[in-house]
């Protein structure tokens, strides 16, 4: 354990782990832009699908499914995979982000647009509720 803290120490100190094409802060902006481009990737293939979904009501139930086995889905077995057989680079890396990020950016909007879409109570019906002391809410048509 000392070892590693002292390898650790030593790497951060090192003036030349702060500089260059290999730097730390090269290899964060990096790693920024991955997940950036990732995201947006994602949101712009999830996010139209889950708001039809959820505008029209239909394979919703096949939306969330297909999610929830996506985030079943070993990450980095897929990167290891997509590495060895396609090699380094932006395309090998990006496919499990994509793939990663998909199942939220999907079933998010689905949800948020059918609970939007629920009939509110009319003034009578919230009056009614409130005279009465119901505990449940009215139910609508």
């Amino acid at each position: 354990m000392t070892t590693l803290w002292f390898y650790l120490t030593d790497f951060f100190a090192n003036p030349d782990s702060w500089t260059g094409t290999n730097g730390i802060p090269n290899r964060m902006f990096e790693h920024f832009t991955y997940t950036i481009l990732a995201l947006i990737v994602a949101i712009a293939i999830a996010f139209p699908l889950g708001l039809w979904t959820g505008h029209t009501g239909r394979g919703g139930f096949l939306l969330s499914t297909l999610a929830n086995a996506a985030r079943a889905l070993p990450t980095y077995g897929v990167l290891v995979l997509l590495v060895v057989t396609m090699g380094m680079g932006l395309v090998p890396v990006l496919i499990p982000l994509v793939a990663l990020a998909i199942p939220p950016s999907c079933s998010t909007p689905t949800k948020a647009f059918a609970a939007s879409t629920e009939p509110y109570p009319t003034p009578h019906e919230e009056w009614a509720c409130q005279a009465y002391r119901c505990s449940s809410k009215p139910n609508y048509p």
